[in-house]
């Protein structure tokens, strides 16, 4: 192998691992938006004199909605392709966090969570569908470990920063939080992600690197793994 291959090969490589360290930061982000309602609601039952039960229908408002997405967002995803329905569901966190910190009452609580539960359902879809793309099997492990790991690090780390901002601030302040990080992972995601061909085009993969991609696409379409 030449001194360019070499090089190149190297390249293809970080790449890939940056693609998979992108899909991450969007995981623990989508996990952060999660947690927060649980942190936040005592303060909210007692701001909007809310019952458990009341404030159970809100938590459950967001599972409504990723359920019901959860059957045509495969095809979505197949047919739009993972670039454009990522930046659409980040810019909806965003959207249902402000929201969020804005409501007043049960109502826009509700429609907030609902429009949550909206922009998350794409997230372990497309993040499995762009690891296909970009990884050959022999890697898929690995980068399907970063992508699923950051979102329980979000447990870990999350919840002890959403408690600081509610007990510190308000739990207003704790959707602002999430909200202005789902507004950078848009930012991170739209400037950062490109499909292999986007990536090959931009001379930031080697044709022989895209083969590979391509090759790894067409496995994920046509070859279950093997057990070994």
């Amino acid at each position: 192998m030449t001194t360019t291959a070499r090089t190149r090969t190297r390249t293809a490589g970080r790449t890939r691992w940056a693609i998979a360290g992108v899909l991450g930061v969007g995981s623990f982000v989508n996990y952060v938006d999660r947690v927060n309602l649980s942190i936040a609601g005592p303060e909210m039952m007692r701001e909007f004199h809310l019952s458990a039960a009341q404030l159970g229908v809100v938590a459950s408002a967001f599972l409504w909605t990723y359920a019901v997405l959860q059957l045509p967002i495969g095809a979505i995803i197949d047919r739009i392709g993972v670039r454009w329905v990522n930046r659409t569901a980040a810019l909806l966190w965003a959207i249902a966090s402000f929201l969020t910190a804005s409501a007043g009452g049960l109502g826009l609580l509700l429609f907030s969570r609902l429009v949550l539960g909206f922009g998350e359902a794409p997230t372990i879809p497309a993040g499995w569908k762009a690891i296909g793309q970009w990884f050959p099997r022999s890697e898929r492990g690995r980068a399907t470990a970063v992508f699923d790991g950051c979102a329980k690090i979000s447990n870990v780390l999350g919840i002890p920063v959403m408690a600081f901002l509610v007990t510190a601030f308000s739990w207003h302040a704790a959707f602002v939080f999430t909200g202005v990080l789902s507004v950078g992972y848009l930012l991170v995601w739209w400037l950062l992600y490109l499909t292999p061909k986007q990536a090959l085009a931009r001379g930031r993969l080697s044709p022989r690197s895209s083969r590979t991609c391509a090759t790894a696409a067409r496995t994920t379409k046509t070859r279950p793994p093997r057990v070994r």
